[in-house]
């Protein structure tokens, strides 16, 4: 290992593409710590930092024959924490609109948040196949209608037309909950 600690990083960058484990191993060595840290400053969570920081080093190892890296290794990382705390942003007001759409659509007054997600993934699961799959795939996972239709061969009309009838169903299914 002492042999990598000396290469420089556009080095480590080609033998990671190659497959090297130990190329990967001295990036990680020597990023782990900012790349936790730019995670932290800006989510200001230690767990959640070291989730992000570590699934950012598992799609590193994952995606190493298909990595471009026009930068340095620190500019790389710095734009893929930024990438991933708004996506992680994003995702977390999708979760609270659908959350919250579900509370005053359904006017829950004596149900915990508990059993709501309960509710909530038991009305996801009584939804009909490709129906439920699409509301799932545009709210859960946060997919545009336009990656849906094009993922599932779909038009987008199409797409529209499954996402609609799903929110139907589960706004009367809630009322039949409440």
């Amino acid at each position: 290992m002492p042999l990598y600690q000396s290469y420089t990083d556009q080095r480590l960058i080609e033998l990671l593409r190659s497959g090297s484990a130990e190329a990967f191993e001295e990036i990680f060595n020597r990023y782990w710590l900012v790349v936790y840290r730019r995670f932290f400053k800006k989510l200001q969570s230690k767990t959640i930092a070291e989730e992000c920081t570590q699934e950012l080093f598992t799609r590193l190892w994952e995606r190493k024959h298909e990595l471009v890296v026009t930068t340095s290794l620190i500019q790389y990382f710095n734009g893929a924490v930024r990438n991933m705390v708004v996506n992680a942003i994003r995702q977390e007001v999708k979760n609270k609109i659908l959350h919250e759409t579900v509370r005053h659509d359904v006017s829950l007054v004596d149900v915990d948040d508990e059993q709501l997600v309960v509710n909530l993934h038991r009305a996801l699961s009584d939804l009909p196949g490709k129906t439920g799959n699409i509301i799932k795939l545009s709210k859960l996972e946060g997919l545009s209608v336009k990656e849906i239709a094009e993922q599932q061969a779909l038009s987008n009309k199409a797409v529209e037309y499954h996402i609609t009838k799903a929110l139907k169903m589960l706004r009367d299914y809630f009322k039949k909950v409440k």
